[in-house]
């Protein structure tokens, strides 16, 4: 018999089975106070919700895999399991697409994507902020000073105790 192979990964490293199904696939669980909520009621759970369960990867596999493809999960029970992330992005992919477009190309891009979670470039500095915040902004600019009346009645005394120069 051969050694077996052991591999470790910290519960501070893992998600939390409660957090990794709302951020993930947009379920709010409310089993956290009632009962223990386990990997095994996890499928079940998610596909009474509309949504498909992720597919569980054995650990030889994902600790062979350098990227991030896999979510580690631990239940309320200290269990931990490893899920393939959908939200995963293949970086040699995107890389490759990029190459071949131009810098106008890829900062419009840029842009479209800024605007659509609701942030846009500063006109004046390039950096990127709200788009409530650059309309404020920009209202800001296009006020002009204006000429400062001052309404207050000049007291007869100072009148008449001012110096006059020769």
């Amino acid at each position: 018999m051969g050694k077996k192979k052991k591999y470790y990964k910290s519960y501070k490293e893992c998600e939390n089975i409660h957090v990794f199904m709302e951020n993930w696939y947009g379920v709010k669980s409310h089993h956290r106070k009632r009962t223990r909520f386990h990997h095994n009621d996890m499928p079940l759970y998610l596909f009474n919700r509309g949504v498909t369960p992720p597919r569980a990867v054995s650990y030889d596999v994902a600790f062979k895999a350098d990227d991030n493809r896999y979510v580690f999960v631990r239940d309320d029970d200290k269990n931990i399991r490893c899920y393939e992330d959908k939200m995963c992005l293949d970086e040699d992919a995107i890389l490759k697409e990029n190459s071949k477009l131009s810098s106008e190309e890829l900062l419009e891009r840029r842009r479209r994507v800024l605007q659509s979670e609701g942030y846009d470039y500063d006109p004046c500095t390039g950096n990127v902020e709200t788009i409530e915040k650059l309309k404020y902004l920009e209202w800001l600019d296009s006020l002009a000073p204006t000429e400062k009346v001052n309404r207050q009645g000049r007291s007869k005394i100072k009148k008449y105790m001012r110096r006059k120069c020769k």
